[in-house]
């Protein structure tokens, strides 16, 4: 920024120039400089801007690097033959295979009423009664699910542990095929909204057998499934095993991929 005196402004104006002052800031009062008690007010604090944080670069390793203990990265399973006895059952149920049903938040209405009552009009009682003492969270809502699915995966997970046995968890790339059987006519597909969708039939018997056959459901990496309808019969085929390098050409999928590439 440039910086002339008088006598050159004078005489940029007397060329015809055209000058522009700048507003600067306005003057401030005596009154205004004072506080309510009549002290010199404190200038006001600019905020500072905030900088964001350097990119720590490790946290976008590449796909296919291995993780140690204590790093960062992607800790995936290699495409390769794993020693697992596959395990394999069939229950026969009273009823038609059930879906996973999702789990309902309501309000807790007895412990507000609690909360009420030992408040006694203290609203901040009122909130504090309300609050788990360890984790400061709310416990004005609950969530619940459904008793029918409670019930249900109790049962898969009954069927799990009896073909485990003693073995632990497998942990590593599994295959879980299943197979509803829903009562009906053979000739019919169990498309009807009281059939469920597949995907949340599914999802009912992963998380029966997760922790129990596998240490994860992220360790399932291929999940062929079916429903049917067979007249007089309602029940659930399940087996699980270790998915293989020769899984890879399930019903041509990766080559399909493949051959699409160019496309």
């Amino acid at each position: 920024m440039a910086i002339i005196t008088e006598a050159q402004l004078r005489a940029l104006q007397q060329r015809g120039a055209k000058v522009i002052h700048q507003a600067g800031p306005k003057p401030i009062s005596a009154a205004a400089a004072l506080d309510a008690n009549g002290k010199p007010r404190k200038p006001a604090k600019v905020p500072k801007k905030k900088t964001k944080s350097p990119v720590d670069e490790d946290e976008f390793e590449g796909d296919d690097e291995p993780v140690v203990a204590g790093g960062k990265g992607r800790n995936r399973a290699r495409v390769d033959d794993y020693e697992f006895e596959p395990i394999e059952f069939r229950i026969d149920l009273p009823h038609n295979p059930r879906p996973k049903r999702r789990p309902r938040t309501v309000l807790n209405r007895k412990l507000i009423i609690e909360a009420v009552i030992a408040a006694k009009g203290n609203v901040a009682t009122f909130f504090s009664f309300l609050k788990d003492k360890k984790t400061g969270t709310s416990r004005a809502q609950i969530t619940m699910t459904p008793k029918a699915t409670v019930e249900y995966e109790n049962l898969l997970r009954d069927h799990v542990r009896k073909a485990m046995g003693n073995k632990p968890p497998f942990a590593g790339p599994v295959k879980v095929e299943l197979l509803f059987v829903l009562d009906g006519d053979r000739d019919k597909w169990p498309t009807s909204p009281a059939d469920g969708d597949a995907d949340n039939l599914e999802k009912a018997v992963a998380d029966a057998l997760n922790e129990i056959a596998f240490e994860d459901d992220r360790f399932i990496v291929i999940t062929p499934r079916m429903k049917i309808c067979r007249p007089g019969e309602r029940g659930v085929l399940v087996r699980v095993s270790a998915a293989s390098p020769a899984d890879l050409a399930f019903y041509g999928l990766v080559e399909r991929w493949d051959s699409l590439a160019g496309k």
